[in-house]
């Protein structure tokens, strides 16, 4: 997903772990960027990933946004991968808006 809205979550993952070098760790970086962020000084923070293969973020800030996994082996960088996410202040668009009354009809039986 490279689109979002402030307050939602988002879930990374790695969708092949069987193909990660045995003895590795994973490394999760959220990078913050947009005058949000800056005033609030946070301009990121990382977890180090204890097997779960997944994180979950929650959207708080507008901008373009970046979420880096990390494999490393032995202490050394082997992998980075980089999503990028743009978020938005928009709110959601109504998913299911109620149907006008002059549409519902009574029925009896």
């Amino acid at each position: 997903m490279d689109f979002a809205r402030i307050g939602q979550t988002l879930k990374f993952r790695i969708t092949n772990p069987h193909i990660l070098p045995a003895g590795s760790t994973i490394r999760w970086v959220v990078r913050n960027t947009g005058d949000h962020a800056y005033s609030e000084n946070d301009l990121g923070h990382s977890w180090l990933d204890r097997g779960e293969l997944e994180r979950t973020e929650h959207v708080a800030y507008s901008g373009r946004h970046f979420m880096d996994c990390e494999i490393r082996v032995g202490g050394r960088i082997r992998s980075i991968s980089r999503i990028p996410v743009t978020v938005t202040s928009m709110p959601s668009p109504v998913r299911r808006p109620s149907r006008p009354a002059y549409t519902l009809i009574n029925r009896r039986r």
